[in-house]
């Protein structure tokens, strides 16, 4: 499930990259934001959840094989 972005983490986010608005309003870049911020923690936890797993399976991960 898609971590919820609130208003307020999408604003610091707009407004500690600038560079990377390029001009855009805040309400023009909002739902992209919002789409760059989910995906950012889709990603976080999938690389905890699959950690897990490989601790959990006793086995090596794929970045301990030769």
């Amino acid at each position: 499930k898609a971590p919820a972005i609130t208003n307020t983490q999408a604003q610091k986010f707009y407004d500690e990259k600038p560079e990377k608005m390029k001009g855009g309003a805040f309400a023009e870049v909002k739902s992209q934001i919002v789409w760059y911020l989910q995906s950012a923690e889709l990603d976080k936890l999938r690389q905890t959840f699959a950690a897990g797993l490989h601790k959990n399976a006793g086995r090596p991960g794929l970045s301990d094989c030769p």
